[in-house]
């Protein structure tokens, strides 16, 4: 891509000096631990691009590409001859910047992708990559990646996460999060059979609400053994109503039964939300909450690929009543850890805003998913300035499975700084100095924060 990218005055390019050689702490990815430690060269392009990528995969469903050229038994050249079909026709889609950029970190130099020289650029690129071998570990090096936090199941065994920690020869830090989607829902059809994993890893026989707590806190110690400091959450669903913990163990005993227990999980959540905060408390950390989205919403795309293929969607808002008493209580209590919530309906920003504008520890993550394009992250930060302050925000994250996606860190910089740089051409912040502390803070020393403890001295 071209180097003044989102850099339209002078005083953007001035800022983005400041911006392009920061660090990155990257406190959100889905990234393998497992891939990291066994650090295998990759093969080609073409399964960095294409193996679990739902973003392309969704784009090429939207352009009307057979499923055996996306997720299907076709070569890997044929099926990014049609992403790139796709991506080059799809001006205003992030993909499109992401691709370039993609290719431009490959090749060594900018690039101009158009339909006539996708292919050759992707040719160029493999053998760029056949020459240079990149391990996971060297495309995290190459992006100037000081810590990042993976995505991780608490009954995740993290023998590679150990591993790491005991590899002197990376200097990256690696640290787990405590992703608790499938502890909290109750209602799926194999939980009985997923607390019984809890049970084997913990060492505690879980058979009600006590018990369940007493193996969450086993696995929490495990996590933060190993320098965990985030928690995450991304259910379809939000605490509603009280229920006290005799009630949620009502509940959850009838979960173990395997009765039907859909209409009891909001208020469920309410008692299992009120005792991992407390928990996060107790272990200084962060919990992250990915709200207003709805899973697997195409039954036949669930049924043949199963999630994360590219089935999500934004979901509904959710009452601001409901999010300012789960707040309150937490609060209340003195059990509410730094909070960073995000939504995937842009609907939800101001009013999310606004009810973390009232608690102390709670604050707007960066612009998620469906809104990491250039108009969702500017409108998020015009948003956050003007509730807030600026420079208190996260930031970026990856959020991706692709170890390719760091330079999503160098496009957000980009929107950043032109959006910083047109304030300052306009007249209506003038300390120039100033916005780049600004930028610092937001761009890695804010998100540093995050993973404190787990960044390598």
């Amino acid at each position: 891509m071209q180097k003044s990218l989102f850099l339209t005055t002078s005083a953007a390019k001035r800022l983005y000096e400041t911006a392009k050689t920061l660090p990155i702490a990257d406190y959100h990815c889905h990234l393998s631990p497992k891939e990291l430690f066994e650090n295998r060269p990759f093969e080609s392009l073409a399964s960095l691009w294409l193996s679990g990528d739902h973003y392309k995969w969704r784009l090429m469903r939207v352009c009307g590409i057979d499923e055996s050229l996306i997720t299907g038994p076709q070569s890997f050249d044929e099926r990014c001859n049609a992403y790139l079909s796709c991506v080059t026709q799809s001006p205003g889609n992030p993909l499109y910047t992401w691709t370039a950029m993609e290719l431009s970190f490959l090749i060594g130099k900018p690039v101009t992708l158009t339909k006539e020289n996708a292919m050759e650029l992707y040719h160029e690129a493999n053998e760029a990559l056949k020459k240079r071998c990149p391990t996971p570990r060297s495309l995290v090096l190459a992006a100037n990646v000081k810590s990042l936090a993976t995505t991780d199941d608490p009954t995740d065994s993290l023998c590679y996460h150990e591993a790491l920690r005991a590899d002197s020869t990376f200097p990256v830090s690696v640290t787990p999060t405590f992703r608790t989607d499938r502890l909290i829902n109750i209602a799926a059809a194999d939980y009985p059979v997923y607390i019984q994993t809890l049970s084997e890893v913990s060492g505690v026989e879980v058979s009600s609400f006590d018990t369940f707590k007493q193996a969450v806190r086993v696995r929490l110690d495990r996590f933060c053994s190993l320098g965990c400091t985030l928690a995450d959450v991304g259910v379809p669903y939000f605490p509603h109503g009280t229920c006290t913990d005799k009630q949620a163990d009502r509940i959850f005993r009838d979960a173990l039964d395997g009765k039907d227990v859909s209409a009891s999980l909001p208020a469920f959540l309410t008692a299992c939300y009120r005792f991992l905060n407390e928990e996060y408390t107790k272990r200084n950390m962060t919990s992250q909450m990915h709200l207003c989205v709805t899973r697997n919403a195409n039954d036949v795309l669930f049924s043949s690929l199963g999630a994360d293929c590219g089935g999500d969607c934004m979901g509904d808002t959710i009452p601001v009543s409901d999010l300012t008493a789960f707040f309150n209580e937490s609060n209340n209590r003195g059990t509410l850890p730094r909070t960073i919530v995000y939504t995937l309906n842009p609907a939800m920003y101001e009013p999310l805003l606004c009810a973390a504008g009232s608690f102390r520890n709670v604050s707007l993550g960066a612009a998620w998913w469906f809104n990491d394009h250039k108009a969702g992250i500017e409108q998020q930060l015009s948003l956050f300035a003007r509730t807030g302050s600026l420079k208190s925000s996260f930031g970026m994250l990856t959020d991706s499975r692709s170890f390719l996606s760091y330079v999503r860190h160098d496009f957000f910089r980009r929107i950043l700084c032109g959006w910083m740089g047109r304030l300052i051409e306009s007249g209506e912040f003038l300390d120039e100095d100033t916005a780049k502390e600004i930028i610092r803070a937001v761009c890695y020393e804010n998100s540093a924060s995050l993973l404190k403890g787990a960044i390598p001295a």
